[in-house]
């Protein structure tokens, strides 16, 4: 449910829960049997994003599932969904085959990654989440906004939006229903 400017009214508490680093046991909660591994970059430091990151608003993150021994890489299509406080969740769809015919050529082509630029003021607190088409899924958060550019903001509202026109094309697909 949101207003008539689309603001949810947002979180009123915030908890992270991490796995033990020592073996526990818990009678009332199992783990998934499988979570995708994820590489997750900032674009503009070409650095992995930290868990508790503060990557700087207007910049590019890069987020490519992978099989690198702390999880899996799944089966796309993949769903990026990120997630601000106070804000509506963003779900992008990538991983998809596209068929790009040419004369008489037809090329099969699959974006393994997408790029998102963070369109969030400084400060805003955010989650990222992937899934792939199984329901297994890698989350990081919660990270923030950092200080930055603010070029990409959004400037007709006093609220800050996801600025669906700055997500790179060329990395996710469209699914034309026709």
């Amino acid at each position: 449910m949101t207003d008539s400017v689309g603001v949810s009214g947002g979180c009123q508490d915030l908890y992270t829960v991490y796995p033990p680093t020592t073996n526990q046991t818990c009678s009332d909660f199992t783990p998934p049997d499988q979570v995708l591994g994820m590489r997750a970059i900032s674009l503009a430091t070409q650095s992995k994003v930290s868990r508790w990151g503060w990557p700087a608003s207007c910049t590019d993150l890069e987020l490519e599932p992978i099989d690198d021994g702390s999880g899996i890489k799944g089966t796309p299509p993949y769903t990026l969904t990120v997630v601000p406080a106070i804000r509506r969740p963003l779900n992008i769809t990538f991983g998809m085959l596209l068929f790009l015919p040419v004369a008489s050529l037809t090329f099969v082509r699959s974006e393994q990654s997408v790029k998102w630029t963070i369109t969030l003021a400084h400060g805003t607190p955010f989650f990222l989440s992937v899934s792939d088409a199984n329901g297994v899924t890698w989350t990081d958060g919660p990270l923030h906004a950092g200080a930055g550019d603010t070029s990409c903001l959004s400037q007709s509202t006093s609220y800050v939006t996801l600025d669906t026109n700055r997500l790179s094309t060329d990395k996710f697909a469209v699914r034309n229903p026709g």
